[in-house]
């Protein structure tokens, strides 16, 4: 350890003892530094070489450095090629540029590897039909560092480079292209990449739907919708529905409008899936257009439209979910229909709980399981107005100790509520068993 901390200094200090002194002193510390850093790269010993390596990317400026280093660099071991050559990436000198390019042909993989990642930081535009040629190669770091490469090139003209090499590749080679221009964010290339969507290759329409997720603005959202309609299986159907609810986000009635009108001619699945989407635009015909399938002949439209509904993003829907909780002979779609208006009516940092809402999930609803969530959403609020829905649950058997609870939570928030309070806790104490709800019943009454 001592001895690698006296290399690492001696080197420092001939680089400071060329800096210095005159021209020819200054040339001369200065080879013997460059002799001693590429004796460390050659070095066997890692740490040695990282020393070295250190001195490559931060302690020896210039491009006499640069050529002298790319000298040595088919004489280095393997790992000494790999390392200078991520050192020289770093360094981001352009004098290395053409020995870099030059080794992307070497023999061996970490090499390969190394020479396309440091073209990230040395390559521009010129390099991009290189690099795409790396993403069909065998080596699986080869191909993982020329996707990285990829993204991470700076410079004009880079993103039209990357989008000309995708339209000569082949399948293979363009499915990890429309990633590069996913992640570069080049939304010139949307045109393309909707056409990609179709193509006859399905790793490539995959790739393609993928990339409009991040690409896609609302003036695609006609395209989108046509996406979803043309899907040729759920996982692309699935991923072109996010692509769409990402573009609701940005502008919800552009959005709802294209949604709205692609509905005709939509066969089940792709309908299913546009419905579910307007959940993110929200907006009177949007919930008229989902209202209106809920009598739809096929029980998938039907099925959506209802989980459509139980989320919708304003309390618009409530009564349509009441009639669905109502009428319905289908348990799972009262169950969702159920949840759906509690949901809506609890309360939220905009609006207060909707208690009549509440009472008429409750009062719908027919199993235990979803009477027990309205109770206990009625108590989480700590607002008495809820007693009105928690007492009478008190004297059915099977929702005693679930509203006796919600009742002391609210007691034990508002507790200077008195006369409504007390009510309150009297019921606990006469219908529950619990002896710990009992006492916390007590402490509350004995405090007033």
């Amino acid at each position: 350890m001592k001895f690698r901390c006296f290399v690492a200094f001696a080197v420092g200090t001939a680089l400071a003892v060329a800096l210095l002194h005159g021209p020819g002193l200054h040339a001369a510390r200065g080879d013997e530094m460059l002799d001693m850093v590429v004796e460390l790269l050659a070095s066997p010993d890692r740490d040695m070489r990282g020393l070295g390596l250190q001195q490559v990317r931060d302690e020896t400026p210039g491009e006499a450095a640069t050529e002298r280093f790319i000298e040595a660099l088919p004489n280095l071991p393997v790992e000494g090629q790999a390392g200078l050559l991520e050192a020289l990436g770093e360094r981001g000198d352009p004098t290395a540029r053409p020995a870099v390019v030059e080794m992307v042909e070497a023999e061996h993989v970490p090499v390969r590897a190394a020479a396309v990642s440091a073209l990230a930081r040395l390559g521009g535009a010129d390099d991009v039909p290189l690099l795409a040629e790396q993403l069909g190669a065998e080596p699986d770091a080869v191909r993982a560092a020329a996707r990285q490469s990829l993204i991470r090139l700076q410079g004009e003209g880079i993103n039209p480079a990357v989008l000309a090499a995708f339209e000569q590749a082949e399948p293979e080679r363009q499915t990890a292209l429309l990633d590069v221009l996913a992640r570069r964010n080049a939304r010139e290339a949307v045109p393309a990449v909707l056409g990609a969507a179709g193509h006859e290759a399905g790793a490539v329409r995959m790739a393609a739907i993928r990339a409009l997720r991040l690409l896609a603005t609302e003036e695609h959202a006609g395209e989108l919708v046509e996406a979803v309609k043309a899907a040729r299986d759920e996982a692309e159907r699935y991923q072109a529905k996010l692509a769409l609810m990402g573009v609701c986000g940005r502008d919800a009635k552009k959005a709802a409008e294209a949604i709205i009108a692609g509905l005709d001619g939509a066969d089940p699945a792709a309908t299913a899936a546009l419905l579910e989407s307007l959940a993110r635009t929200g907006g009177d015909d949007a919930l008229a257009a989902v209202a209106e399938r809920l009598d739809d002949d096929h029980e998938t439209v039907r099925d959506a439209a209802v989980r459509t509904l139980a989320v919708w993003p304003d309390p618009a829907a409530a009564e349509h979910l009441a009639r669905v909780a109502e009428a319905t002979d289908n348990l799972r779609h009262h169950v969702v229909a159920v949840r759906g208006l509690a949901r809506m009516a609890q309360p939220l940092p905009e609006q207060p709980a909707d208690f009549d809402t509440l009472g008429k999930a409750f009062e719908l609803a027919r199993r235990e399981d979803e009477k027990r969530m309205v109770l206990g959403l009625a108590g989480a609020g700590g607002d008495p107005a809820a007693l009105a829905v928690i007492l009478p649950a008190m004297d059915e058997p099977g929702l005693t100790e679930t509203a006796a609870l919600a009742a002391v939570v609210i007691a034990e928030q508002r507790e200077e509520e008195a006369a409504a309070i007390r009510e309150a806790l009297r019921k606990v104490l006469d219908t529950t068993e619990d002896d710990a709800l009992r006492a916390r019943a007590r402490r509350i009454l004995e405090a007033q």
